[in-house]
């Protein structure tokens, strides 16, 4: 139990510690005051999942002006739908879940007010969405956090990715509802939203899914991901060394065997002049 109790301290700790940092080294954009209606709240999170918030913002806000209702939007084309969203990552594939979302929507209840939705609670709006593709762990702490005002904290692929790299005491990596569960339990309500929107702009900007930017991060040294890699580097420059000491040595016992192949040639054209001239004095 004490063990236990000493991990979950630490990794309470852990995480209070890097995210002061990611606080520092990113500008979290504010939050709104007033809350938007529900199924804005659900196009809002399917637009920000692994994406910059403002961006988000902003799509959705072209979204709403330049169709002339959303039903307009959930009858248009897929390809059509992702113009509007150029600049998220996955235009393509959040378009059409914005589609199948609206689709689903209006299926159930043939409109789009359903602020009668946000009253019955999460549970009667996981009962009518529970079971779609878009509505994700993401898309329903954003509801639960940004239309419900209560507490959750969103997290995608992105902010999993962040802290997977980063490493906290006792949780494994692999296991993400281990680590939602974790940051859940660690991040005060009043700091859910920048949580959020700092770990996100981490993984955006210098914790790259292909090339991460370590060198650029200011948590490099408490990093195990960058550890790991600075461990490498260390162990490639070894290797590269031993190659290059080996490298010398084969080709200077090269040049010494020629060398000596070469005097011992010289030697025996020495005899054999020597020979030569030995028989003609005879």
């Amino acid at each position: 139990m004490a063990k236990r109790r000493s991990a979950a301290e630490q990794r309470v700790r852990r995480i209070h510690e890097i995210y002061s940092v990611l606080r520092k080294q990113h500008e979290v954009p504010e939050r709104p005051s007033e809350p938007l209606p529900l199924l804005e709240t659900i196009l809002l999170a399917i637009l920000a999942e692994d994406a910059d918030e403002l961006q988000a913002r902003q799509v959705l806000e072209r979204l709403s002006k330049e169709f002339v209702d959303w039903n307009e939007l959930r009858v248009s084309p897929v390809q059509e739908i992702a113009e509007y969203l150029d600049g998220l990552p996955a235009a393509a594939e959040k378009a059409r879940l914005v589609k199948r979302a609206l689709h689903h929507i209006f299926e159930s209840v043939y409109r789009f007010d359903i602020e009668d939705w946000a009253k019955k609670g999460i549970a009667y709006i996981e009962k009518m969405c529970g079971e779609q593709e878009w509505f994700t762990p993401h898309v329903r702490a954003r509801i639960v956090r940004d239309r419900l005002r209560r507490r959750a904290l969103p997290v995608d692929a992105t902010i999993l990715r962040v802290w997977r790299r980063i490493g906290l005491p006792g949780v494994n990596g692999d296991n993400d509802r281990a680590m939602r569960q974790a940051l859940q339990q660690a991040v005060p309500v009043e700091e859910c939203y920048g949580f959020e929107q700092a770990s996100r702009l981490h993984g955006l900007t210098v914790c790259l899914s292909e090339e991460p930017r370590c060198d650029d991060c200011w948590l490099q040294q408490t990093c195990e991901y960058a550890a790991s890699r600075r461990e490498e580097l260390v162990a490639v420059a070894a290797v590269e060394q031993r190659s290059s000491s080996s490298g010398k040595r084969a080709r200077g016992a090269t040049k010494r065997r020629s060398s000596s192949q070469a005097k011992s040639s010289g030697r025996k054209k020495n005899t054999r002049t020597t020979g030569k001239r030995s028989r003609k004095k005879s």
